[in-house]
């Protein structure tokens, strides 16, 4: 790739939506939960145990897609334990099938289409020859699958599913790109896995605050330097700050703002 300013993107609550399906998932279960069992628990405590299994398994699953069908399985088996209501294998496969819910077909991720301004922020930048990559976490088929059905390929320079969303990955990733950190500008809605890393690799960064991202996934390191990012609280708002800077080509200036934190 050439070596100018580069943007990049995060996927999931970036550019599409996927945090509300993911919560109409977890009050699905919680539902479910309350009724079969006849079970007095309150939401927080019935996903907490959800959490608390997602929590254990990250190391040995990753963000593969098995991790959160498990979370919602085992997590129903914790809450038998403790709460001393018997667990039977049938209840089992329909915890399972709640938690696969969480991942929608590639014709219903494409109903859900775009976060509001993704499409028209995208088009924008592709029609300047702004260079853009994806930098996107999780499953790979699942990734694939949503970027299949947004057609997200057209619009990207370079498509990378990430594993962890490290400092030291993403340094790799850039690194097999010919690209510097510091030519980067990375857009994300999560502190932990696009803010941090990306300014800890040595880039610059867009946070969009969606407001609706886990708030462990949101908490904010000490000594973060406040001149090496911003914060937008819509794409509307990221078109029109990128849109002067694309056109005066004065990326520089987006930053030493002293926007947040």
């Amino acid at each position: 790739m050439n070596s100018e300013t580069i943007l990049s993107f995060d996927l999931d609550d970036m550019l599409m939506p996927t945090f509300e399906n993911y919560q109409l998932v977890r009050e699905a279960f919680v539902h479910w939960v309350q009724r079969k069992f006849d079970a007095h628990l309150s939401e927080e405590e019935i996903l907490g145990a959800v959490d608390n299994v997602d929590e254990g398994l990250i190391d040995e699953y990753g963000f593969d897609k098995e991790r959160s069908i498990l979370a919602f399985k085992r997590g129903l088996e914790e809450l038998g334990e403790e709460y001393g209501f018997e667990v039977s294998q049938e209840d089992l496969r329909q915890a399972e099938e709640i938690g696969r819910r969480v991942y929608l077909s590639e014709d219903e991720y494409a109903d859900n289409g775009f976060e509001e301004g993704g499409k028209e922020l995208l088009e924008y930048l592709k029609d300047k020859d702004v260079q853009m990559v994806l930098l996107t976490l999780g499953d790979e088929e699942i990734q694939r699958r949503k970027i299949r059905a947004l057609g997200l390929e057209k619009y990207f320079d370079e498509i990378k599913i990430m594993e962890e969303k490290s400092a030291e990955e993403y340094k790799e990733v850039l690194d097999d790109l010919g690209v510097e950190p510091e030519e980067v500008v990375h857009a994300g809605d999560s502190m932990r896995h696009d803010i941090i890393p990306i300014l800890k690799a040595g880039g610059k960064a867009i946070y969009y605050n969606r407001d609706t991202e886990w708030s462990i996934n949101n908490e904010v390191e000490d000594g973060i330097d406040k001149d090496r990012f911003l914060e937008v609280e819509s794409l509307h708002e990221a078109r029109e700050k990128l849109g002067f800077l694309v056109e005066e080509e004065r990326f520089d200036e987006l930053f030493g703002t002293g926007n947040a934190y």
